[in-house]
């Protein structure tokens, strides 16, 4: 197996480690679970998914793993579009109604960022999530340009 897949599989398996941890336990003021509760839904999307991909990644898939990197560039954009959009840019068509952001205890979250104006702001744990999620993708996209490189070359000798 090559450091790059070894690499993937690592981030992944931190990714999932993190965000199912994250999803169950409470860690005010780190997360605020007291308010919303256990998020299920979510966990099992990102166990599911990103556990297909490392299947992808252990088999060498090449179809799959360009499959799975598509996906984690959709998950990281929907991170972006969630948090950083309505923290940089207010409200827009997507966020019109920032009601999910305090009722949902974000507020209450351990930040670095500054307040601007009544936005939301990325909290500290979306911020890891975040930052996982942009090293699972890069190296998605490395596995796929070395193995597509490789096959290249393979074809040419």
């Amino acid at each position: 197996m090559h450091t790059y897949t070894k690499q993937s599989l690592t981030l992944i398996l931190i990714l999932l480690a993190y965000f199912s941890l994250d999803n169950y336990i409470p860690l005010t003021p780190w997360n605020q679970l007291e308010l919303v509760g256990p998020q299920l839904r979510g966990t099992l999307l990102a166990v599911i998914t990103f556990g297909f991909i490392a299947i992808f990644l252990l088999r060498n898939m090449l179809w799959g793993i360009c499959l799975g990197t598509i996906w984690a560039f959709v998950w990281f954009l929907l991170q972006l579009q969630q948090w950083w959009v309505p923290y940089l840019f207010g409200p827009t068509a997507l966020h019109e109604d920032f009601e999910w952001y305090f009722t949902g205890g974000y507020s209450l979250t351990y930040k670095i960022l500054p307040l601007i104006e009544n936005r939301p702001v990325p909290d500290g744990q979306h911020m890891v999530l975040q930052t996982l999620s942009l090293l699972v993708l890069l190296s998605l996209i490395r596995v796929v340009m070395y193995s597509l490189s490789v096959r290249k070359n393979k074809g040419l000798s």
